[in-house]
């Protein structure tokens, strides 16, 4: 018998490497969806995700992944 993920939660983290006091970080449930687009990002950070699948049976491993933002605009 498997058992399938009831709900999903994505949690980030963002950092900048020139400013130590910086801190970005948010939890978003976004329910059974399978694709989210995270908004409100601050440009040139470092962002650290992790995404949770619950079941009646707690929560999964995370699956992880890093990416840095860019500044927005024509080059």
């Amino acid at each position: 018998m498997y058992l399938l993920c009831s709900n999903f939660q994505v949690k980030y983290s963002g950092t900048k490497s020139y400013h130590k006091n910086f801190k970005d970080a948010g939890v978003i449930n976004v329910g059974k969806l399978t694709k989210h687009t995270v908004t409100g990002l601050v440009p040139v950070s470092n962002y650290h995700f992790q995404v949770y699948g619950t079941s009646v049976c707690g929560q999964s491993f995370p699956i992880e992944f890093k990416m840095e933002t860019k500044i927005a605009g024509k080059c």
